[in-house]
């Protein structure tokens, strides 16, 4: 299985990053060693995680409030977007 991340994602990834360092020095970067955690859960597993829409499942992280929410297509895995769980989810799902 290949990992992709959509721009769209790599955009959310970079935001929240530059939010959580703004917050406290290195939060960031526990934030994304978390994300890359959890990208390689979905990597190992693709399909131990709930599809919530659709198509899309999603994982969410254990200590920051963000979803990962990918989609599985043959031998590839989509990452849509990277949303806190606070957000409308309907604002990812034009993705």
């Amino acid at each position: 299985m290949t990992l992709t991340i959509a721009k769209a994602a790599e955009k959310d990834l970079h935001e929240a990053f530059i939010w959580y360092e703004e917050k406290e020095t290195r939060l960031g970067q526990q934030f994304e060693e978390s994300v890359k955690s959890a990208f390689g859960s979905i990597l190992n597993n693709p399909l131990q995680f709930p599809i919530r829409y659709g198509e899309t499942r999603v994982c969410f992280l254990d200590i920051f409030p963000y979803g990962i929410h990918y989609r599985v297509r043959q031998n590839e895995i989509i990452i849509a977007a990277i949303f806190h769980t606070s957000q409308n989810p309907a604002r990812w799902k034009k993705r």
